[in-house]
């Protein structure tokens, strides 16, 4: 194309922005709510369609649904605003290119027509390719594979021979098969930590005496090993691009930062990520702010809310907070919202206010000017863009996208080591490679295409723009052959686990050869006095493997927390929680793990504001205030009681929204809707107890370390003693003078039928609190009772008797005895208790492990089979 001609070209955001402002102006269509989420996968989506030669008529005539005739408009708009424009894109070029062809044929000569086996071809590319090869010749260079789709080249012009097609059978069968010759190997190297990693790889190339404008680093992980480079290179006087990137990408986190925080969810979060990036020109106590706002996570929609500043102080007072630091971040955030973008607004004004933005709050200096010009190259595509009004929500997401994609797109200076991702390593010049972090954390991940859209709406998929690892190093292996080097610790240092090879190492790396580096000076003095053990390599897997084996052997081992037995003559002593003791009996291994190895649980990501722990422990708040005012005869059951309740339940689900961010007024509405219901069966049940039973305590405690008025409850037992203690929700008193034990559900019944409860087989605590009660009281307890509050539950609830004292104690002398013995077992049932639980990372495959299980009761040891003879889970 000619370069008036390539003037005429329409970007990808000029078209985003023409599909987005066609969005905008159908509001009233359901359907474009959700189009408007993927404008970018749209946009791809019509240039697809029109690259295989369909345009907007063919969309109109195949509509079926609401979303396809939605799909058939933007494609129109999208036709039409081409015409208007006078523009061209790549479906426009393809067929201006099919049409010069001939002429293009007869002004040049055509040797030869030669095409990558495995591109990628649409129809007009084919028609395009067959005609340029006309009365010439035309070859596949590559070899095919079975395994390929159908739209490769080698399966759409199959007539074309492999080139080079001469030699014998074997000569063309070698050279199909790729070569793995010693000479075009890359070079592996292994250190012990990533700054050996990279400390290692920085050695070599000075050590090689190579130039450093011939020299790549491509990192897996830029965001881990960017700041490593930086700090070694600087040891070792080496230059490399991440000075000159270092300050442009804080700046530019920055700026993405703002943007994602415009319309975001979750905004505190991003808000306090801001504050912490330490460079806002006029915020002194930005790190004060980020802690109260990670406290208080209010957003810019919950300051103009009566009572706002009321309900944090109380959260202040109540968490011993800095009450002066609660204001500082309110008036903090009423000046900050002035940042924040209309609704609406042009491409140009954007660009305008991010300006004013990016002055405002890193100050008017020369390098803030100098970082935002190369924020106007990034964004220049927007000045050709439609200025028409269009959604702040999508405009701030596209702009954010542009600037974290091109983060890293640096001029190569030729003056020190490229520093790149591994996506966009191996195009420039440069002949030597080294890659970082070639370790499981550098996984392959399918970037496959295949498959139809729907309505033209391509199928959403992660990491779009992510190398794929393995088809990036065989390719780099390819063009660089020895003057490729795989680097891979062996151990990461930050998340203190082994790591393992990536598959792309083990192919192409020979993972065999792996040798590990014997680094002669220490980085600092941390690390000289850091022990090192050179010549072993990736002993997490060596490990790892012992431990399958040894659970896959028919014998028990400490991978199944088979443990040394308590020595002769020295009986257990233990101090154990009622739901502890539980624990004991449900799964020993689980017990073990928590309880006397101590490993740490990963808290569960949630993006629920209010989770399931806040949720009961406000239901069990409200009935406990209210239990202990009826035990005082202080409170009834009337009308009035339920309504003080209800009033109660509206103020601390606000208090807790406004805690957690929530700024989601029918959420909470909603939440009231569901746990009013819990409150009026609370009371629907204390009115039809009325004359029958009262409730005499609440929280009543059983052997409290804080609370000096409890009683202790100490039981001996042949193979030892036992000091329970725990916390009874409530207990009621019948006109017989016998008690009941009541303890309030909010989750799942199906675990707690009567027939579960008195099996005694995973629920243990009601029995145990029955027998307490009653040693402690010397009261009759009559039964024990589960009450399920939650909508689910339905105010259901589940009654047993206490079973005879000496059941009990017989029991738990058995866990005792597997106590001493120091059999702790896991309960691997999939369909039994073992559901869920913490430590599941733990244990693997639920049915393998009960298959192993189930064998070593069978083959192992005969002493843990005779003390786990009673035992549901053992089969």
């Amino acid at each position: 194309m000619d370069p008036a001609g390539a003037r005429r070209m329409a970007g990808s955001i000029t078209m985003e922005c023409v599909i987005a402002g066609a969005l905008s102006r159908r509001e009233e269509d359901p359907m474009a709510a959700l189009f408007s989420r993927s404008v970018s996968a749209i946009t791809r989506t019509v240039a697809t369609d029109r690259m295989a030669g369909r345009r907007a008529a063919w969309a109109q005539k195949n509509a079926r649904g609401s979303a396809q005739h939605l799909y058939a408009h933007l494609f129109e708009v999208y036709e039409s605003y081409l015409s208007e424009h006078d523009l061209f894109d790549q479906a426009s070029v393809l067929e201006r290119a099919n049409l010069l062809v001939d002429q293009f044929r007869s002004e040049r000569h055509v040797g030869r027509v030669l095409v990558v086996a495995e591109t990628t071809l649409v129809p007009g590319q084919v028609a395009l390719l067959q005609s340029l090869a006309a009365d010439t010749c035309g070859g596949l260079v590559g070899h095919r594979k079975a395994e390929w789709p159908a739209n490769v080249a080698s399966n759409l012009i199959p007539e074309w021979g492999l080139t080079p097609t001469s030699g014998s059978e074997e000569d063309s069968k070698r050279q199909r098969e790729p070569q793995r010759s010693i000479d075009s190997s890359p070079k592996v190297l292994q250190a012990a930590t990533r700054r050996e990693e990279v400390m290692a790889a920085l050695q070599e190339i000075r050590d090689g005496d190579l130039s450093v404008s011939d020299v790549e680093l491509a990192v897996t992980d830029p965001v881990v090993y960017m700041p490593l480079i930086r700090a070694v290179a600087a040891r070792l006087s080496i230059p490399t691009s991440c000075e000159e990137a270092g300050e442009h990408s804080a700046y530019l986190r920055l700026v993405v930062s703002l943007l994602e925080w415009m319309h975001s969810p979750s905004e505190a979060r991003e808000l306090a990520g801001i504050l912490r990036s330490g460079r806002l020109f006029s915020v002194d106590n930005a790190a004060e702010l980020a802690t109260t706002l990670d406290e208080f996570p209010v957003s810019m929609g919950m300051l103009d809310r009566p009572g706002l500043r009321d309900s944090l102080m109380e959260g202040a007072r109540r968490n011993w907070s800095d009450l002066a630091a609660v204001d500082a971040l309110l008036q903090f955030l009423r000046v900050f919202r002035s940042h924040r973008w209309p609704s609406m607004l042009s491409p140009e004004n954007a660009v305008r206010r991010l300006r004013e933005s990016v002055y405002a709050l890193l100050g008017d200096g020369e390098s803030t000017a100098g970082f935002w010009y190369r924020i106007e190259d990034l964004l220049e595509g927007l000045r050709d863009a439609p200025q028409e009004p269009l959604p702040s929500r999508w405009l701030s997401s596209r702009i954010a996208t542009i600037l974290a994609d091109n983060s890293h797109a640096l001029p190569d200076s030729g003056s020190s080591i490229m520093v790149v991702p591994l996506a966009e390593a191996g195009y420039g010049p440069r002949s030597h490679t080294w890659v970082l972090g070639m370790d499981d954390k550098a996984s392959a991940r399918s970037e496959s295409q295949e498959g139809t859209h729907f309505a033209g709406l391509e199928p959403v998929r992660e990491g779009m723009k992510a190398a794929l690892v393995r088809h990036r190093i065989a390719e780099l292996r390819r063009r660089k052959g020895a003057y490729l080097t795989l680097c891979a610790p062996a151990f990461d240092e930050h998340d203190g686990r082994g790591l393992f090879p990536s598959a792309a190492l083990i192919e192409h790396g020979h993972v065999h050869e792996l040798q590990p580096v014997n680094r002669q000076a220490a980085l600092d003095i941390a690390d000289a006095a850091t022990s090192r053990s050179f010549g072993t390599r990736f002993q997490a897997i060596e490990q790892g493997r012992r431990a399958l084996a040894a659970r896959r052997s028919d014998q028990w081992t400490a991978w199944d927390g088979r443990l040394p037995s308590t020595p002769e003559g020295e009986k257990p002593n233990l101090r154990v929680s009622t739901s502890r003791m539980e624990m004991l009996a449900t799964c020993p291994f689980k017990y073990w793990l928590s309880e006397i190895l101590k490993v740490p649980v990963a808290p569960q990501p949630s993006d629920e504001w209010l989770s399931a722990s806040d949720l009961g422990l406000m239901v069990h708040d409200l009935f406990e205030q209210h239990t202990r005012s009826r035990a005082a005869s202080k409170a009834g059951t009337g009308p009035e009681d339920e309504k003080a309740m209800l009033l109660q339940l509206r103020v601390a689900l606000e208090r807790q929204a406004i805690r957690s961010g929530a700024d989601r007024p029918a959420a909470v509405g909603q939440r009231y809707e569901e746990l009013a219901q819990s409150v009026e069966q609370y009371f629907d049940r204390e009115r039809s107890l009325q004359g029958q039973r009262k409730p005499i305590h609440a929280e009543y405690p059983i052997h409290e370390v804080d609370d000096p008025e409890s009683k202790t409850i100490r039981l001996e037992l042949p193979s030892g003693s036992i000091s329970l203690s725990g916390r009874i929700d409530r207990i009621d008193e019948t006109v017989a003078g016998t008690w009941v034990i009541v303890d309030y559900k909010t989750g799942s019944w199906k675990d707690f039928v009567p027939a579960k409860l008195k099996s005694l087989d995973s629920k243990l605590q009601w029995a145990l609190y029955s027998m307490a009660a009653a040693r402690l009281s010397g009261k009759t307890v009559e039964k024990a009772e589960y009450v399920f509050t939650s909508r689910r539950g339905s105010g259901w609830v589940s009654a047993a008797a206490p079973p005879p004292e000496d059941v009990i104690l017989g029991l738990l002398d058995v866990l005792l005895m597997r106590f001493q013995s120091g059999a702790f077992v896991q309960a691997a049932q999939k369909n039994g208790v073992c559901t869920w639980c913490d430590f599941k990372a733990v244990c693997g495959d639920l049915d393998e492990r009960n298959s192993q299980l189930r064998a070593k009761f069978e083959h192992g040891s005969a002493e843990i089979a005779a003390l786990y003879d009673s035992w549901p889970k053992k089969s």
